[in-house]
């Protein structure tokens, strides 16, 4: 698979360029532009929280931890409470990727990403941003999600499907040997869909379009 670095730099470099060109069009302030950016660099980072090397699940857990704190402030209104709360988020959570997750299981997924990406669109919302931002925002993650697959099939295939068995484990949909996991990412994804009325729509419109 792609390493660290490689992940970051292509990640960064796609997003900031998409996001200057998003914010020139739209004329976003700066701080959603780099706003934006960020968030592809994130997107370009998450599906390897599950690889436990060290710097990554650290760093996933304190993005997770901060992003926990802050709807703990929005919903309660209470900075020291959420500050107080950050230490344990980021460390449960650290323990649960280190411990519960395995290495090109469901993170590595499409249904992972689309979930991920729905997410961001939510947190987006509930910081009051625009509809059509808060689309930006997960856009950008799952952009940024989806170039991490890739890249890693792109290194797969690079070093010969015959020595590298990752390929295909990585832009995937399905997989048997971590079939609880996928089953709960689908169902998951499935009750998410049902409660966010323009993604219900779509697929309404999209199945009576087929049959």
């Amino acid at each position: 698979m792609a390493g660290f670095q490689v992940h970051a730099v292509t990640a960064l470099a796609i997003s900031a360029s998409v996001a200057s060109y998003a914010t020139a069009w739209h004329h976003f302030p700066l701080t959603w532009g780099l706003s934006l950016g960020f968030l592809g660099l994130v997107g370009g980072l998450l599906p390897d929280i599950d690889s436990g090397e060290a710097r990554i699940s650290r760093y996933s857990a304190l993005i997770f931890g901060a992003v926990s704190s802050l709807f703990v402030y929005l919903f309660y209104q209470n900075i020291w409470a959420a500050l107080l709360l950050f230490v344990p988020f980021a460390k449960g959570i650290h323990y649960a990727l280190t411990t519960w997750t395995t290495h090109r299981g469901v993170f590595h997924s499409v249904p992972m990403c689309v979930l991920l990406s729905i997410g961001a669109y939510y947190g987006a919302d509930l910081l009051r941003f625009p509809h059509f931002y808060a689309l930006y925002c997960a856009a950008f993650l799952g952009g940024g999600y989806l170039v991490h697959l890739v890249l890693d099939e792109i290194w797969s295939l690079r070093k010969g499907i015959s020595k590298h068995c990752s390929f295909g484990t990585a832009l995937q949909f399905f997989r048997r040997s971590f079939w609880p996991s996928f089953l709960a990412t689908y169902a998951l994804l499935a009750v998410v869909v049902y409660y966010t009325p323009f993604l219900r729509a779509w697929v309404e419109q999209t199945i009576r379009g087929i049959y």
